[in-house]
């Protein structure tokens, strides 16, 4: 006699192998005839990818594989079963990754670029004012010197007045300096808050649905391990943008020491450098390890297991309890 937590352990085995054998064949002939036909050479890192993007696959399938014998094992009729799976797909696939914005939206609400434009354009005016009228004293003094100059016989009033011009000039590029360097300042901060901010919610959103829709959870896994990942890349973009910007200051900086000449005049007359060895290298611009690609997508992995255990194991026990009468 068959028992019945062979029957079920042997069905849930045998349909999902029959299911991923349609997958997993044509996957691995594709990768066949590309290295094959077009020289492509996949080293042991890519290898090693396309392998867990493979493994993340064959969970996603068994995730909705699970689900699908789960409400089979409840449901005694085929076409309510049907109705029923079909609802779970659109919200495993579109409602819930949707929702999941909406709800760090709310949860972690990121000024409106207009916004943080318009708090920015207040701080300057009001610090504008303060440059204008810094500027305003030094021309008030320098006018009661030419007046006076005017009344009086002074015969050392030329030379005054011509050191307060050139301390009004000191004056206004120092004050100058201050406003342009308390801005950039200013500027800068408010960029990195509203770039904090934004982080805070995108990474809320992403673990909202890669922890409640495994269609969320297996893109994030695949694109991370194809190393096209959003959040990942943008983030080792950025790193990579800000050391090249620090290069390329360095760089300037040595430059200028060691050639003065070439800017001197606007550079008429200079013969045009060769500065192509502080070029980025854009093959190797962006580069994202395996192991932070995999550290990135062991969430997900995980999300798809447990979900699909849960299913199976409920699967199980309805089939269990299943009156055959």
């Amino acid at each position: 006699e068959l028992k019945r937590s062979s029957f079920i352990i042997g069905k849930l085995i045998g349909n999902f192998v029959l299911l991923i054998l349609p997958f997993v064949i044509p996957f691995l002939l594709g990768l066949l005839l590309v290295s094959v036909s077009t020289g492509v050479e996949f080293n042991t890192e890519d290898w090693a990818r396309i392998g867990l993007i493979l493994l993340a696959s064959v969970l996603y399938l068994l995730t909705f594989y699970s689900m699908g014998m789960m409400v089979s094992s409840i449901v005694s009729r085929p076409a309510v079963s049907f109705l029923i799976l079909l609802m779970l797909w659109v919200l495993f696939i579109g409602i819930i990754p949707r929702a999941a914005v909406l709800t760090a939206q709310t949860l972690e609400p990121v000024p409106p670029l207009e916004e943080v434009r318009m708090q920015f354009f207040s701080e300057f005016g009001g610090a504008q004012d303060g440059f204008m009228q810094s500027i305003r004293g030094e021309i008030v003094e320098l006018f009661d010197l030419i007046k006076e100059a005017q009344r009086t016989q002074d015969p050392n009033i030329g030379a005054r007045i011509q050191a307060k011009q050139q301390e009004m000039q000191e004056g206004i590029m120092d004050a100058y300096q201050e406003f342009t360097n308390r801005m950039q300042s200013r500027g800068e901060e408010i960029a990195r808050q509203q770039g904090l901010k934004q982080d805070r919610q995108n990474e809320l959103a992403v673990n909202i649905s890669r922890l409640t829709s495994p269609a969320a959870a297996f893109t994030f896994a695949s694109n991370n391990l194809a190393r096209t990942g959003v959040y990942s890349s943008d983030n080792e973009f950025k790193e990579n943008v800000k050391a090249q910007l620090e290069r390329f200051a360095e760089y300037g900086d040595d430059y200028l020491r060691n050639n003065p000449q070439d800017f001197q005049g606007a550079g008429i007359g200079v013969t045009a450098s060769d500065h192509s060895a502080v070029y980025p290298d854009t093959q190797s611009f962006i580069k994202e390890s395996l192991g932070e690609s995999l550290m990135e997508s062991l969430m997900d992995f995980a999300a798809m297991t447990v979900l699909s255990l849960i299913l199976m194991a409920v699967a199980f026990m309805a089939f269990l309890r299943y009156d055959v009468r």
